[in-house]
């Protein structure tokens, strides 16, 4: 789902400060405390999976960014960010 530059993934480790290791680790505790993230109980599903969303936190966060602009780099809307944002960064601190 993010654009990409020449077919290749983007450079999580570059985007978040944190090895693939450290994000995998980081993963697992967030999705003890948000539960099913992907097929939630209630509501519709996400725009992003867990980890799209989690990484797409850490890149504004690390790099001082806005919502608008972490969207557009997603492709999602901003709104979508800024309410993952709202969810993800309490867990974070």
């Amino acid at each position: 789902m993010w654009n990409t530059i020449e077919g290749q993934p983007p450079r999580v480790e570059r985007m978040t400060g944190l090895t693939s290791g450290q994000l995998a680790e980081l993963l697992g505790r967030v999705r003890e405390v948000v539960g099913p993230w992907e097929d939630p109980p209630v509501g519709r599903p996400h725009v992003l999976c867990l980890h799209d969303a989690l990484v797409a936190v850490l890149f504004g966060l690390r790099h001082n960014l806005s919502d608008d602009v972490v969207a557009e780099v997603f492709g999602c809307s901003q709104a979508t960010i800024t309410r993952y944002h709202q969810v993800l960064h309490p867990i974070l601190r």
